[in-house]
């Protein structure tokens, strides 16, 4: 498959399966995510608060109950009942496509159904969801080899976005009670013992989550 920016590569489930266990690629620290953006002026500061938040830059003791509270919402039990309305969603958008002739498999495929789920599965409007997931795409391209200054600009004010639309709009959920993966979280957030390892606001926590693939990508 082609997308307007070029391949897509197509992992199998036991290999996104072996990179979720490995030590390599679960951690690694601070310093080497944000090597290469501590000279920018003014400052990345969005980003660079980003890495360091994530479970991708975190060590123990705090990256084990961390990933723990954010995975759960995630696991296939707490997936699975979304399971026949993301297949109709799916469903949906293939007919759509071949009745439109050729796409643009990421902006007109893969993106808007990414939004449509998370839009029915977190109660978010999905205009909001739509922004988010071209900010998460904005956030992404700074995991480029080499990316351009302004590649990294644009991957700061996207994460700004990012982490304060989404914990936000988790908050009015969580207020409305009406989304189960959203109810699991502030449950099992309660329920943790207080300590360095609790984060300070599971909303944040669980934004910052989404775009942690290697810990995501398998339950969901």
């Amino acid at each position: 498959m082609q997308t307007s920016r070029g391949g897509l590569v197509v992992y199998r489930n036991a290999d996104i399966a072996a990179l979720v266990k490995s030590r390599d690629v679960s951690h690694q620290s601070a310093a080497a995510a944000l090597a290469g953006i501590g000279e920018f002026e003014p400052p990345l500061a969005a980003l660079s608060e980003f890495f360091r938040n994530s479970t991708f830059t975190m060590w123990p003791p705090q990256h084990t109950p961390n990933k723990r509270l954010i995975a759960a919402p995630l696991a296939p039990a707490a997936i699975s009942p979304f399971a026949d309305r993301f297949a109709q969603m799916v469903r949906a958008r293939i007919e759509w496509a071949l009745e439109a002739g050729a796409i643009d498999f990421l902006t007109e495929f893969a993106q808007p159904l990414v939004a449509e789920f998370w839009s029915h599965a977190l109660d978010i409007p999905l205009d909001q969801c739509e922004r988010l997931i071209k900010a998460a795409h904005d956030i992404v391209e700074s995991f480029l080899l080499a990316p351009t200054p302004d590649v990294l600009r644009t991957a700061d004010a996207g994460a700004r976005e990012y982490v304060d639309t989404l914990s936000s709009a988790l908050r009015r959920t969580a207020e409305r009670g009406t989304s189960t993966l959203v109810d699991k979280l502030v449950a099992d957030y309660e329920a943790m013992e207080a300590g360095p390892a609790k984060p300070a606001d599971p909303f944040y926590a669980f934004s910052l989550a989404l775009l942690d693939g290697f810990n995501t990508l398998a339950p969901g």
